[in-house]
């Protein structure tokens, strides 16, 4: 990748991207940079140095090279940033857009634009399995897949992966991912999820628990529209809970097929599927009695 070298001057009058507190952020300062007379974001990261660190810039060079490959809607790294000679991070474009997060929790947005926002998500992991089946790039995963790292172009409509930097792709070592951690709900699915045996590794702060593959991404899409439903985190849930939920939800009329999927993330032997077409099932009854609130006042907790 190109390196631009700027001044500590300048770099010191470098404005943040103002982020929504409700959005996920622990990996580096978000700063709006003008690159050639272009604004753009600069990710300003907080570990520049270490294995971390370099898994982070194989990263980077692995998604320059292969950027001809990748889906469009990821949003890529432009050129690596330093400030005085050091590399700092990196720029990439600036999205004019909402996050996904925001959006899912805006009560004013109708229920079909936000199923038609998750739904654009799981279509990218559709994208991203004929690319490996394809054997275009065969090892590339989203790997932190939560709805902090989707942006809405305000413009297109369109959904854009923002935090490129820590998929899996090629030979990388995979990054933490806010979904695969030591207390997720999956570790009760040990022959399953590729984790390490280790769990030491995830708290070196860079490097992640789980090896992403095709069920991790499914698990964590899936989680996330669970989260959605329950407005809370249904990922660090007690095994008996997460099942007296997903009952719960059969009870209030979620379809049949969409309730096996639910089930299915836990279950050894069986691979996940994606929920995305059966999302088109949900209607405002269920949303709304899915809620965390609804649901322990109904069953009386």
């Amino acid at each position: 990748m190109n390196i631009v070298n700027i001044s500590k001057a300048k770099y010191r009058k470098l404005e943040p991207v103002i982020i929504d507190n409700i959005v996920l952020n622990t990996e580096a300062k978000i700063l709006k940079i003008n690159s050639r007379g272009v604004i753009k974001v600069f990710k300003d990261l907080y570990r520049t140095e270490g294995v971390v660190f370099a898994n982070k810039l194989y990263t980077l060079e692995m998604l320059d090279e292969l950027r001809e490959v990748v889906p469009k809607s990821f949003v890529l790294p432009d050129e690596l940033c330093s400030v005085n000679g050091k590399i700092k991070g990196f720029t990439m474009p600036y999205i004019d857009g909402v996050n996904l997060k925001v959006l899912l929790n805006n009560n004013k947005l109708s229920l079909e634009d936000k199923i038609d926002y998750l739904k654009k998500a799981g279509n990218l992991l559709e994208q991203l399995r004929q690319i490996r089946q394809n054997n275009e790039i065969d090892n590339i995963y989203i790997n932190d897949l939560h709805a902090s790292n989707f942006m809405i172009e305000n413009n297109t409509g369109n959904l854009r992966l923002l935090d490129c930097d820590s998929i899996k792709i090629c030979d990388n070592k995979p990054f933490v991912s806010k979904h695969l951690t030591p207390f997720g709900i999956f570790n009760n699915t040990p022959e399953k999820y590729n984790y390490f045996e280790s769990k030491g590794k995830y708290y070196d702060g860079g490097i992640g628990y789980v090896e992403a593959n095709e069920n991790s991404d499914l698990y964590c899409y899936t989680i996330m529209i669970l989260n959605y439903l329950y407005c809370g985190n249904v990922a660090n849930m007690e095994i008996d809970e997460y099942y007296e939920y997903i009952s719960y939800l059969k009870k209030i009329g979620f379809d049949k097929n969409l309730i096996d999927i639910f089930i299915k993330m836990l279950t050894k032997n069986v691979d996940n599927e994606n929920p995305k077409d059966l999302l088109n099932t949900l209607n405002y009854y269920q949303v709304s009695n899915a809620s965390k609130k609804v649901y322990e006042k109904k069953i009386g907790k």
